[in-house]
């Protein structure tokens, strides 16, 4: 790659612009024919998923269909004229309860105009069908199974027109008391269209791309997207995909066979479509190549003698011009090389005071960095200030005020020395001295509780973070409040990261309140003069370690705040 880079930067323009048109072009041709095939790819899987959904779809309607006609068969099964004609002994009552039963088979058979007959044999044998002119054959099925049975299908010749049916067929057995309760008396059985299973909205349009077939339970054809029926499932070969499903509850099947040779005449369209796309990009690409070369390559090849020209004329090429005629950008780029020339001795006065501008600009800075290093004096001569007053206060016999001003020397010593990392048993050891200042302030208005893990002792912490906190729950909680206040500082280890908590139950903050402390926290350019402390603490930590860890505000009005700092725990 790097040879190649080297070896077009060294050719003209031209050439270069030749080499990167042959290879968009090549670059193009792959890129349609890997998008073609995609596309051949996602129209095969398609039209697999869409006929899927057909099979699906003729497989839940004959599922369907099928409850249905059970239903039926089922009802007429113990129908109370079936029920009493088979169970009729007496010849004088014959007649009646047969004309009762044909009454109520009939209504049955005129529920669905699919079924063509509704035929019942009783113990004995003797058939009683609705059909007087044709003649159905019916299955014989087991006296102990209770199930419905759907027949293979049958042929029957009807003045030498070959016909096919199928026979729903199920057991009757006896419900009336005064009877042996289940006895076999007879049998029912429905004729069926070999449409019957099938709804009149199905109607498939596969095509020559495939084949769709519902089966009896010898594989012969019932219905299909062919006009084949009561043939065997002829054997299918080379199909991309196939599947042939058992319906349930039934002894039905539904096949499906789909090639992928067919399927790509239906990708023909698309096809031509990528052709056509890319000879009218390839006619393109020569165009802008030629319009590249006249409004492109031939001013920057003038443009290049005029710098070259230009270059041995030292001070002479101010007074020199370029004219380029082209594109916009050439004609600009022109304009510019001008102005540049003309601008050359004003530029060069801009340099001198910019560097000019640099120097004062360094200058600055130094004097900054020494207000800063002055600025650290000031700690450094408190701390010994209040040394000297501990001395004093010690000599003059005042221990309480040795004690204060030895509290607030350890904090001024603690924040201007050391590390910024610092074990948690030493900040903690500040924020006391802080307290116990501001316990000798407000004498008798809070008291300070400690609930800390031993474990948490020896973490390492960043420096300064419980104090800010401290000083807020004092100002903004305790001191506001008119009743005796508790201060709690807990520590423990959870999740495996270091929980600080600073808890009081002075007069809380008010949700408004919160809610902007809560927006300050997430946002850290807000300005603020209430609560910084907590915002400073917050985002230093969140600045060292991420969005996972900070604090956290949580307060009801009137009872109090809890502020709670997550770290992780460092290793020692």
């Amino acid at each position: 790659m790097k040879k190649l880079r080297a070896w077009l930067s060294g050719q003209r323009i031209s050439k270069q612009l030749s080499v990167l048109v042959i290879a968009t072009v090549v670059s193009l041709c792959l890129f349609l024919l890997l998008a073609f095939y995609k596309t051949f790819s996602l129209l095969n899987q398609q039209w697999v998923d869409h006929a899927c959904e057909i099979s699906a779809q003729l497989e839940s309607t004959v599922q369907t269909r099928f409850h249905s006609y059970s239903k039926i068969i089922h009802i007429i099964s113990y129908n109370s004229a079936v029920q009493d004609f088979l169970l009729s002994e007496n010849d004088s009552d014959q007649f009646g309860l047969y004309s009762a039963m044909l009454r109520n088979l009939s209504d049955f058979s005129n529920l669905d105009p699919e079924i063509l007959d509704v035929i019942i044999v009783d113990s004995h044998g003797q058939t009683y069908r609705l059909s007087e002119d044709i003649v159905y054959s019916v299955p014989a099925i087991p006296e102990d199974d209770v199930s419905v049975h759907i027949s293979p299908l049958r042929s029957l010749k009807v003045l030498g027109t070959e016909s096919y049916y199928q026979v729903l067929s199920q057991n009757i057995y006896s419900i009336d008391s005064y009877v042996q309760t289940n006895k076999l008396i007879g049998t029912a059985h429905l004729v069926l269209s070999p449409s019957a299973f099938i709804a009149d909205q199905i109607s498939p349009n596969l095509g020559d791309a495939g084949r769709l077939y519902l089966t009896d339970c010898r594989q012969n054809i019932i219905w299909g997207t062919t006009p084949e029926r009561a043939t065997p499932l002829p054997a299918m070969h080379s199909t991309i995909y196939s599947h042939i499903r058992l319906i349930d509850s039934t002894n039905l099947s539904v096949a499906l066979f789909l090639w992928p040779q067919n399927l790509s005449f239906a990708s023909l369209d698309a096809k031509d479509l990528f052709i056509a796309a890319a000879m009218l990009i390839l006619i393109l690409l020569l165009i802008l190549w030629l319009v590249w070369v006249r409004h492109l390559v031939t001013p920057l090849y003038r443009l290049s003698a005029f710098l070259e020209n230009t270059s041995t004329k030292k001070l002479g090429m101010l007074s020199s011009r370029v004219e380029l005629n082209g594109y916009y950008e050439i004609h600009s780029i022109g304009n510019e090389i001008n102005a540049m020339l003309a601008k050359l001795d004003t530029l060069t006065q801009e340099l001198v005071q910019q560097k000019s501008d640099l120097y004062e600009s360094r200058l600055l800075a130094k004097q900054a960095e020494l207000s800063h290093l002055r600025s650290q004096i000031n700690p450094h001569f408190l701390y010994n200030t209040l040394e000297t007053m501990v001395g004093i206060a010690y000599t003059e016999s005042q221990p309480k005020i040795a004690e204060l001003a030895r509290a607030l020397s350890l904090i001024f010593k603690y924040s201007i020395k050391g590390t910024d990392i610092v074990p948690f048993k030493d900040e903690l050891k500040i924020a006391k001295n802080y307290i116990l200042i501001q316990k000798t302030r407000f004498e008798g208005r809070f008291s300070d509780n400690y609930e800390l893990d031993p474990c948490c002792l020896e973490d390492r912490v960043p420096k300064m973070i419980l104090q800010p906190l401290i000083e807020n729950a004092i100002v903004h909680g305790i001191e506001p409040a008119s009743e005796f206040c508790h201060l709690t500082i807990s520590a423990e280890h959870s999740d495996g990261d270091l929980v600080i908590c600073i808890q009081d139950d002075g007069v809380g903050i008010a949700p408004q309140q919160l809610l902007e402390l809560n927006e300050r926290l997430s946002h850290p350019s807000t300005e603020t003069s209430r609560h910084i402390g907590i915002a400073n603490v917050h985002h230093r930590i969140y600045l060292m370690y991420g969005a996972l860890y900070g604090v956290q505000v949580e307060s009801v009005f009137g009872q109090g705040t809890r502020m709670t700092i997550r770290l992780p725990i460092l290793p020692v």
